[in-house]
Protein backbone atom coordinates (compact mmCIF):
# COMPACT_ATOMS: atom_id res chain seq x y z
CA UNK A 1 0.00 0.00 0.00
CA UNK A 2 1.43 3.08 -0.73
CA UNK A 3 0.47 7.01 -0.12
CA UNK A 4 1.56 10.59 0.22
CA UNK A 5 2.83 11.79 3.43
CA UNK A 6 2.29 15.09 4.27
CA UNK A 7 4.46 17.93 6.42
CA UNK A 8 4.28 18.73 10.08
CA UNK A 9 0.87 17.77 11.53
CA UNK A 10 -0.54 19.56 15.20
CA UNK A 11 -3.00 16.94 15.56
CA UNK A 12 -1.93 14.25 18.38
CA UNK A 13 -5.31 13.22 19.52
CA UNK A 14 -5.92 11.22 16.11
CA UNK A 15 -4.96 6.84 16.04
CA UNK A 16 -2.60 6.12 13.44
CA UNK A 17 -4.44 3.65 11.13
CA UNK A 18 -2.34 1.33 9.21
CA UNK A 19 -3.69 -1.10 6.54
CA UNK A 20 -6.55 0.90 5.62
CA UNK A 21 -7.18 2.57 2.28
CA UNK A 22 -10.41 4.35 2.05
CA UNK A 23 -13.31 1.48 2.59
CA UNK A 24 -10.21 -1.38 1.53
CA UNK A 25 -8.85 -3.03 4.58
CA UNK A 26 -5.49 -5.22 5.01
CA UNK A 27 -6.43 -8.78 6.21
CA UNK A 28 -2.70 -9.59 6.64
CA UNK A 29 -0.81 -9.60 9.39
CA UNK A 30 2.34 -6.94 10.17
CA UNK A 31 5.43 -8.36 11.14
CA UNK A 32 7.30 -4.97 10.90
CA UNK A 33 6.42 -1.16 10.94
CA UNK A 34 9.07 1.58 11.01
CA UNK A 35 8.05 4.83 11.20
CA UNK A 36 10.63 7.50 10.16
CA UNK A 37 10.56 11.82 10.62
CA UNK A 38 11.56 12.19 7.61
CA UNK A 39 10.64 11.17 4.03
CA UNK A 40 13.34 8.34 2.81
CA UNK A 41 14.63 8.23 -0.76
CA UNK A 42 14.04 5.30 -2.69
CA UNK A 43 17.55 4.13 -2.56
CA UNK A 44 17.42 4.30 1.43
CA UNK A 45 14.21 2.09 1.64
CA UNK A 46 15.31 -0.47 -0.42
CA UNK A 47 18.83 -0.88 1.60
CA UNK A 48 16.94 -0.71 5.11
CA UNK A 49 14.84 -3.69 3.44
CA UNK A 50 17.94 -5.67 3.15
CA UNK A 51 17.76 -4.95 -0.86
CA UNK A 52 20.99 -4.18 -3.28
CA UNK A 53 19.83 -0.56 -5.35
CA UNK A 54 21.78 -0.11 -8.37
CA UNK A 55 20.64 2.08 -11.53
CA UNK A 56 17.40 2.68 -10.27
CA UNK A 57 16.33 -0.68 -9.19
CA UNK A 58 16.09 -2.24 -6.09
CA UNK A 59 16.66 -6.30 -5.87
CA UNK A 60 16.30 -8.36 -2.99
CA UNK A 61 18.93 -11.34 -2.65
CA UNK A 62 17.40 -12.58 0.97
CA UNK A 63 19.94 -12.26 2.96
CA UNK A 64 18.97 -9.90 5.80
CA UNK A 65 21.14 -9.79 8.74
Amino acid sequence: MTGLAGGPTTDTTSSLIVGKNGGDNYAGLLDELKLWTSALTDEQICLDACGTYAGGTCTFDGLCP
